[in-house]
Order: structure tokens, then sequence, then C-alpha cells
């Protein structure tokens, strides 16, 4: 039998509340070629009873033993993948009915121009925010490095280099995409051994740079296809207020395992990678955090920046600004406060 197009990978973990909508909404997509595969890590809710109740022949359960931990899920999830592009979907987030079919037509696309060799291809599409009951309270493009040149004869859609996403968000530790919506081929996944990492926080942002040093097509669709979900129990939320200096020990590590070598022919050093983890994640970041009166996890980022690289933080103008806010008590949130009510009134 032929590998279908997308295999569906769906990490699941007690969401047995949002779990069958995600399967329906990929049942329920206008292109048909594709497979499910949910790995379920050890649910203490009754998310396998659910998901066995779907009676369609395309869906494969994975079910762990034991909770092995939010990354190695992924892999559970898309290891035993045999499409030729895979899609991690969380399993509380939702695929709008054309997503598969507008992603078919770019590979096609693609395909048909011979853009591309051994489909090394990743797709991102714009998202719509919705909250726990479904409704929509929003939308997002993809990031920075989004312009509006396209290459293909699609309407809002534009391609890119591995390199040029690189580059341009790379150097400041943010992500490359919306996790949800990155759609990468086999040849791909396969060439970076998957999502394997010790990144507990964000290790789809690891998967994505990993896959963008191979240097792919890089394409993007203006069109929000996928739906992102925002309530209380998002695991990624959960994981932060639960562990937030792990959120700076994960951008730490990156400055260490991104080294030159590995570096060389996409036009980063690792000295910007150092730079960009000082100035942003413990210098802008935390001041913002800073000001809306978060000085816990201000501390923490200013606590690691200057056991990590102290001669190069204490450079920066960033981070004599975060410790005077954080000296300052009450202070600085309440001006924060004042300052915003100010440029309120401006704009009025």
């Amino acid at each position: 039998m032929n590998s279908p197009l997308f295999s569906i990978c769906i990490p699941n973990y007690n969401y047995a509340n949002y779990i069958g909508e995600t399967i329906q909404s990929v049942l329920s997509q206008s292109f048909q070629d594709f497979e499910i595969i949910v790995a379920d890590n050890a649910s203490t809710d009754n998310s396998v009873e659910v998901i066995m109740n779907i009676a369609d022949p395309r869906i494969r359960v994975i079910r762990n033993e034991f909770n092995v931990g939010f990354a190695p899920n992924l892999d559970r999830a898309s290891e035993q993948a045999s499409g030729q592009f895979i899609i991690l979907l969380s399993s509380d987030d939702l695929m709008s009915p054309g997503a598969l079919a507008a992603y078919a037509k770019v590979i096609q696309e693609h395909r048909m121009v011979k853009t591309i060799a051994e489909d090394r291809l990743i797709i991102y599409s714009a998202i719509d925010l919705i909250d726990s009951e479904g409704v929509l309270i929003g939308k997002r493009s993809a990031q920075p490095w989004i312009s509006e040149t396209a290459h293909l004869k699609i309407p809002s859609v534009a391609t890119y280099s591995g390199y040029e996403v690189l580059q341009k968000q790379m150097a400041r530790l943010e992500g490359t995409g919306r996790f949800l919506s990155m759609c990468v081929s086999m040849d791909i996944y396969q060439s970076v051994c998957g999502y394997h990492t010790v990144h507990t926080i964000d290790p789809d942002a690891f998967f994505s740079y990993k896959c963008l040093l191979l240097n792919p097509v890089v394409t993007y669709i203006e069109e929000p296809l996928f739906k992102y979900r925002m309530h209380n129990q998002n695991q990624r939320s959960l994981e932060l207020k639960q562990g937030a200096p792990r959120l700076f020990f994960d951008r730490y590590y990156y400055t260490i395992e991104f080294n030159d070598k590995i570096l060389k022919d996409c036009g980063i050093k690792q000295q910007q990678l150092v730079q960009g983890f000082l100035k942003y994640t413990c210098g802008e970041s935390a001041i913002f955090r800073a000001l809306k009166g978060d000085t816990r996890r201000a501390w923490q980022a200013l606590l690691i920046a200057s056991a990590t690289y102290p001669d190069q933080y204490f450079r920066l103008p960033q981070s004599y600004l975060l410790l005077a806010l954080l000296l300052s008590g009450p202070i600085a949130p309440a001006l924060a406060s004042i300052w915003i009510r100010v440029r309120q009134s401006w704009k009025i």
C-alpha cells in the first residue's frame, strides 16, 4: 500500500475533554490522504476511551505504560509515522477543514517546479486563537521573518530558505513558526533524528532549529489553517508556572549546543546566540516581567545570566536597568501602569 501523504501525530496527556474534537477536525479534512497516530502518555482520565470510540481505520493509538515526559512523547507519536510529511498536532488544538488541502497544493506546486530535493520542505501557516470553548479570540501570523514577497503562484504564500529564517530568528533565540502548523517532510525528520532532546519547555523550537540547519525550502501560508486553544490547563503554561527556570536554562543550552562548527554555513555565529540569550531572554524579556510585577522570574533571569556569562552580561545596559527595577520593589509596576495609561491617552 502506498504511504499516505500526511501523518498527523498527536501527543496526548489527560486531554479527554479535547482529544475527540481534535481528531474529528482531522477526519473532517477536505483532503483525505492521511493517517492519525495518537501517543497517549499514561493519561489518568478517559482519553484512551474517547479515542477508541472513534471508529476509523486510519487511527492508531500508542499507549505508554508510564509517563515518559512531553518531549519524548513527541517522538513516540511520530516514530511510527509512515507518511511523506509529518504534522505534530497538540491534542487540544484543531485543524481548519482546508488545512491539508492547502498544504498538499503547496507540496504539489514545489514538486512541479522542482524547487526541492528529496522533499526537503517545511510548511507553516498563520493560526487562529480560540478559548477553552472553541470561541475565536484572535489570530497570529508567523514570526517576523515573514515578508510580502511570494515566489509561488498561490495567493498569500511566500517561500524562503531555511537559512533566511534562522538568520532572522535564531540570533534572538525565538521560535521559527507556530508549532501546531509546522509540516515537515519525512526526509528532514529522519535526518535530524526526530525530536530527541534534553529541552523540556520548548522542544519544538530545538527541533525546528535542527531542521532549518539543513537549509530546506520553507513555505508560509498567511491564511489561518490551524486553531490554537488557550486555556488554564495548557501543558506548556503549566510547565512554565511550575518550572520557570527551565525556560532560561533551555535557552542557555542553545548557546552551547549550536557551536560555530554547526552554524558555519547559515551565517550565524555562536557568539550571536550568547548575545541573544543575554540581551533578549535575560534582558528585555526579564525587564518586561519586572514591569509586570513578576519579580520572581525576573530575578531568576538576572541570576542565571550572572552565573553563565557574567562578563558579557554586565556590559549590557539591560542588566543594570533590570537590577534597578528589581531593587525598586513595587515602584516599577506602578510606574509601568502609569506609563501605559499615559500612552493610551495620547492615542485617544
